[in-house]
């Protein structure tokens, strides 16, 4: 009889125990985000960088994937370094060294939603004003010597309304 109940408490703290260590590894699982490092020159659809904050995917007839990220809604924000983390970032494979630029197809549809940030390397962001346009156009910023290897890009909203379609890094198009 003692034995017996002994050996079910045991059982059970055992599966509770076994319960407990599989959450943990799903709820940690999930947290992990995966960094693709994408090639320069090569077109990369802005919905594929790791998102976060109120960056989201949109659905749209005339983005080339049907589809663009924005932030929608909420005040203009002119300090990048209050969020926890970029609304957008991409990493970036530099094969030679030299002088990139970052390329957007994006659609600033008026004069409340034409601008944004951005950095390489977690550096000082920079503010960049956007083309306003009745359709998404290619925009370019300055240009940024990298070194051979990993480069990461972040993004952040400035105003609410701004959407990205395509990015390509490269030296020169």
């Amino acid at each position: 009889g003692e034995d017996k109940m002994i050996t079910k408490k045991r059982r059970i703290v055992s599966m509770v125990l076994m319960i407990s260590i599989l959450m943990s590894t799903i709820i940690a699982l999930g947290s992990i985000t995966a960094l693709a490092a994408f090639e320069t020159g090569v077109v990369v659809e802005a919905e594929h960088g790791v998102l976060a904050n109120e960056m989201n995917i949109y659905q749209s007839s005339s983005a080339s994937s049907g589809a663009c990220i924005a932030v929608i809604g909420g005040a203009r924000l002119d300090d990048p370094y209050s969020l926890s983390q970029p609304d957008a970032t991409y990493t970036f494979n530099i094969t030679t060294a030299g002088n990139y630029k970052v390329y957007m197809r994006a659609y600033a549809p008026n004069e409340g939603s034409d601008s944004y940030w951005y950095r390489w390397n977690n550096d000082n962001y920079t503010q960049r004003g956007a083309i306003r346009d009745t359709s998404f156009v290619w925009q370019e910023t300055p240009a940024k010597n990298l070194s051979v290897g990993l480069h990461t890009l972040d993004i952040c909203r400035r105003e609410p309304g701004y959407f990205i379609d395509l990015i390509v890094v490269a030296t020169d198009l």
